[in-house]
């Protein structure tokens, strides 16, 4: 299903925003990934008019289906169901619980039926517009990309810009959207010589990142203990695991732990994945 991330406190409006209209107009659940961090925040911010928000535009059913809707059909374009309301002259319809057949609505075991239904589920959910991920600071000729998602964009953005202040060549990819990912994922994680991704949990968005994204080569190095990075040492932690005296050798994850754990580098919740990129047309 749909998953995506808040980076801030102001930021929840929009993504409650975007959550509902994908839920509406693809006929699906959508998860909100927010976490205590912007819980409890805060922030100014200025709502929107209703008619400067984008439109959210339900797959209602159309008189062209009265007297054959099944609510099983989807739209060819989207495969999103098809929505009746209570009422509709023509589309009186009855539904269960029970899974059915994709095609007629009939309860259905058959378990190629079951495979055919759950990847049209994840082809919908793969095929909902997503805004392009957005990267800042050396974007054009960073040697080092840093990614984050959700509430961590805060601390990253003052890291990438401590790096930046000593005269190192560093951009900052962002993801809000994590399911789907945006379109141009590939592009910008393939774009730079090495990948850091700090995430404040086990590295699954690195393993993620590698699923879709085949050469990627993750090696991931976390630390979880649920509560928010400090800047500083974020920043310092990202300089050891990737700018070294010896650019041709990565640091082990053992090494890049001890520093970690050293009294004043309290990286704590902040999670850091070492991404090295191995780009097709290098090897």
């Amino acid at each position: 299903m749909p998953v995506i991330a808040p980076t801030s406190p102001t930021d929840c409006f929009q993504a409650a925003f975007d959550a509902c209209k994908m839920a509406v107009e693809y006929m699906t659940p959508v998860v909100v990934l927010s976490d205590a961090y912007i819980a409890n925040g805060s922030g100014a911010w200025r709502l929107k008019a209703l008619n400067d928000l984008p439109t959210i535009t339900p797959p209602m059913a159309t008189s062209a289906l009265r007297d054959t809707f099944s609510p099983y059909k989807r739209n060819e374009k989207t495969l999103a169901r098809y929505w009746a309301t209570p009422g509709m002259p023509g589309f009186e319809h009855v539904i269960g619980g029970l899974e059915k057949d994709s095609s007629t609505g009939v309860i259905s075991n058959n378990p190629e039926n079951h495979e055919r239904m759950t990847r049209l589920r994840a082809s919908k959910v793969a095929g909902i517009d997503v805004p392009d991920v957005p990267v800042f600071g050396d974007k054009d000729d960073a040697e080092l990309l840093i990614v984050g998602f959700g509430g961590t964009f805060g601390h990253l953005y003052t890291a990438m810009e401590a790096l930046r202040s000593k005269g190192e060549k560093v951009a900052l990819a962002h993801f809000k959207f994590i399911n789907p990912l945006p379109q141009n994922a590939a592009r910008v994680l393939l774009s730079y010589p090495k990948v850091v991704v700090a995430e404040q949990n086990l590295g699954q968005f690195a393993a993620l990142s590698a699923h879709e994204n085949r050469w990627l080569h993750a090696t991931p190095i976390q630390r979880s203990h649920g509560t928010a990075s400090e800047s500083e040492q974020t920043h310092e932690s990202v300089f050891q695991t990737s700018f070294t005296n010896n650019t041709s050798q990565w640091n082990t994850p053992s090494t890049i732990i001890k520093r970690a754990n050293h009294a004043g580098a309290r990286v704590a919740a902040t999670i850091f994945s070492s991404i090295r990129c191995t780009k097709p047309w290098s090897n």
